[in-house]
């Protein structure tokens, strides 16, 4: 909290306030098609443009973005971001949702996380995760209609958040729910000087 925050919170004549530190959310896109804005793309190829909502997402709300970038469809690959992974508040995994192999690259990405222990183990709890599943706008109304029972029947075993960064369709839902998730541990202020 800034000296402004702080002054504002007192003369509200509040003296108790939940506070946490900001939260670090790091979030990356998989795909051998993404390519960065500017960049040579090779034939069927996309830009990889749903990190740069994210991030304004994530720093609009108060918390530190970290992007890890475009990782290819390999575990090597997703292996190589285990040091700044475990060091996350929250991760937001977004998965091109159609892309016809969205579960292979699922996979994937479980796999090495759950090597790296960012799934928990004994020592360590896990670390919250959720799936933004991008380019909803893509998919015709049957496939939405499967995906939709999909994440109401909790089959992820994570959160999941439908989104299209090109549409913007979905993202208060995304700033919602990492709102949730990253306030649970907030704990209270005492403003009062005794």
């Amino acid at each position: 909290l800034s000296a402004r925050d702080l002054s504002l919170i007192a003369a509200g004549d509040v003296a108790h306030v939940k506070v946490r530190r900001r939260p670090r959310s790091v979030y990356v896109a998989t795909g051998d098609e993404l390519s960065l804005p500017g960049a040579a793309r090779k034939p069927g190829g996309i830009v990889a443009s749903s990190g740069y909502a994210l991030a304004a997402m994530i720093e609009r709300w108060g918390g530190d973005a970290i992007d890890l970038g475009i990782l290819h469809d390999t575990a090597e690959a997703v292996a190589s971001i285990a040091d700044k992974a475990t060091a996350a508040d929250l991760i937001v995994h977004v998965r091109d949702i159609a892309n016809p192999a969205t579960a292979s690259q699922k996979r994937q990405v479980e796999m090495v996380l759950a090597h790296l222990g960012v799934t928990g183990n004994e020592e360590t709890p896990p670390i919250p995760m959720i799936e933004a599943w991008n380019k909803w706008d893509l998919l015709d109304k049957d496939d939405r209609a499967t995906r939709q029972a999909l994440i109401e029947a909790d089959i992820a075993g994570v959160p999941v958040v439908p989104i299209s960064a090109l549409t913007g369709e979905g993202q208060d839902a995304l700033i919602g729910k990492i709102a949730a998730m990253l306030t649970g541990g907030a704990e209270t202020l005492d403003l009062v000087r005794l």
